[in-house]
């Protein structure tokens, strides 16, 4: 990913690119009003939800993101607010383990 994004628009399709190049798959589904932004599903079966908000820092999580968010936790799934790219970086690490270091060397 680049080193910064001027809008969340635009640092979600890096993200969601990246994981695509990988074989995930990285929709944008309709939910009810605070669903997060992205609902990620890898080749093993797992599902990830993720909320970006502005990297300018100011952003915030509205109550109903806040309710899904907090319900989603609740029940075991794993739920992320991307609000940098340090942290995004981060989260496409911790996902994609060697495979985001190849990536980001660009022996990939």
């Amino acid at each position: 990913m680049k080193d910064s994004y001027k809008n969340e628009t635009k640092m979600e399709q890096d993200f969601c690119k990246i994981l695509t190049k990988f074989g995930w798959l990285a929709l944008k589904l309709e939910g009810p009003r605070g669903w997060p932004d992205r609902t990620v599903l890898s080749p093993d079966g797992n599902q990830f939800y993720f909320e970006f908000k502005n990297p300018n820092g100011k952003g915030r999580l509205s109550a109903s993101q806040i309710y899904w968010g907090d319900k989603l936790q609740n029940m075991h799934h794993c739920y992320y607010v991307v609000d940098n790219v340090a942290d995004a970086n981060t989260i496409l690490f911790q996902l994609l383990g060697a495979d985001y270091v190849n990536y980001k060397m660009g022996t990939s």
